[in-house]
């Protein structure tokens, strides 16, 4: 069975590229097309269209009380004449619950705000146009309640895009580079299409002196490991200076992202099962991932969590390498106490630092904090490990072995988190 054809219109191209992007994740198999709405305009002239399964507009609905005024509802109500064989989706840029109504009364099939685009949403949107359905209206009601009924572990909020590229290639030969998606002191990141693999990957490239950078040390860590748990690495090499890494490339986003959505109690159990999971595998090789934060747990299409950024990464049985590469970065809110005082490092280490995540999935809140890095530094080292609220409290126990102080206090390895995750009173 052919994928589906998919329209997507923006007039705003990165918003164009970043819904193209999701839709990409939620179908693998669709057929998609771009186009500005003056282009839309010229292709379909007659009132009957039927090129399309699904449409995309992505519009802006106006913020005021009354959006009847909006461009993007003017264009909607005009659009929808031309195109009434085919059912459109509305990913409004703004908009209130008034505009959701006006919207699904102008002829749209259904109405998103743009921050509740998820994989799972698209991928249902896809299926019900596949069966020939129309779909179920998102947010009709209020768009917290259509949260609420997401499916888990596969929802993480989008990030929000970044500045398009113009598709230059002299950066990496090779690759194609469509988007920035983040920088650091030592690298940049984009999304590239990779002309040998035929699909768009991560290419980290570094910004300064390659020694320095770390990637040669992150890629010989990752061939070694080649587990589902961590990232998928295709490539290592260097360009006039800079060196590069080619990597899998995660439409879902990061965990960080998904923190600023909420969280159910089952859910953040689960998610620290499956981080718990990732650990374990990369333990096993002996390895010590040494930098345990959201932002280098990224989410697959399917729910899994997988490991990134191995730059700090060491054995244990060379103590004194881990707590050197370890001291030179990390973020102060995630770190063990050993970690914070210079002493060695072991997997605990990375027990410690998923003590903090499962703390910050419950409550939405970081355990520790302060004016300065200092600050939540000393509170990892001196303060007690935070008390959760009354409702949460079963959870206390695995927490308190997590981020004992003492590095003998916690659990030994990521096995024993997952024995202890499956009874009862913490599920």
């Amino acid at each position: 069975m052919a994928g589906p054809r998919i329209l997507v219109v923006s007039d705003i191209e990165e918003r164009g590229h970043w819904l193209r992007h999701r839709l990409e994740a939620a179908h693998a198999a669709a057929r998609i097309t771009m186009l500005d709405t003056i282009e839309l305009q010229r292709q379909i002239p007659h009132p009957r269209h039927e090129d399309w399964d699904l449409l995309f507009a992505v519009l802006d609905c106006g913020g005021a009380e009354d959006p009847t005024s909006s461009e993007g509802l003017q264009w909607l109500a005009r659009l929808a004449v031309r195109t009434d064989t085919t059912p459109i989706i509305v990913v409004a840029e703004s908009g209130n619950e008034l505009a959701a109504v006006m919207a699904l009364r102008l002829g749209a099939t259904d109405y998103l705000p743009s921050e509740f685009v998820t994989m799972h949403r698209l991928a249902a949107l896809i299926e019900s146009a596949q069966l020939g359905g129309t779909g179920r209206p998102v947010t009709a009601q209020h768009p917290a309640a259509a949260h609420e009924h997401a499916a888990p572990l596969r929802d993480p909020l989008p990030a929000a895009p970044r500045r398009l590229l113009d598709g230059r290639r002299d950066l990496v030969p090779g690759y194609r580079l469509l988007q920035k998606l983040g920088e650091s002191q030592r690298a940049t990141v984009y999304l590239a299409a990779s002309e040998t693999l035929g699909r768009n990957i991560a290419l980290k490239v570094s910004r300064g002196d390659a020694e320095a950078s770390g990637f040669a040390h992150e890629y010989t860590t990752l061939r070694a490991l080649r587990s589902p748990a961590v990232i998928d690495i295709h490539e290592y090499g260097m360009h006039e200076g800079r060196e590069y890494l080619a990597m899998e490339y995660f439409p879902c986003g990061d965990l960080r992202a998904r923190l600023l959505n909420p969280i159910s109690e089952n859910e953040a159990v689960e998610y620290v099962r499956r981080i718990a999971s990732a650990l374990a595998t990369v333990h096993r090789c002996g390895m010590l991932h040494g930098d345990l934060k959201p932002g280098n747990l990224m989410l697959r299409v399917t729910g899994q969590v997988v490991l990134i950024d191995f730059g700090l990464t060491a054995p244990f049985s060379d103590p004194a390498q881990s707590v050197v590469t370890s001291m030179l970065r990390g973020s102060p809110y995630y770190m063990s106490p050993e970690h914070a005082q210079g002493a060695p490092l072991d997997e605990r280490s990375d027990l410690y630092s998923l003590g903090v995540i499962y703390h910050e999935l419950l409550t939405g809140l970081k355990p520790y904090s302060g004016s300065h890095a200092m600050d939540v530094l000393r509170c990892h080292v001196e303060d007690p490990p935070p008390v959760l609220p009354l409702p949460l409290a079963a959870h206390q126990p695995v927490l308190d072995r997590l981020m004992a102080k003492s590095i003998d206090g916690r659990f030994r390895t990521a096995d024993e988190v997952l024995r202890a995750l499956s009874l009862p009173e913490a599920a």
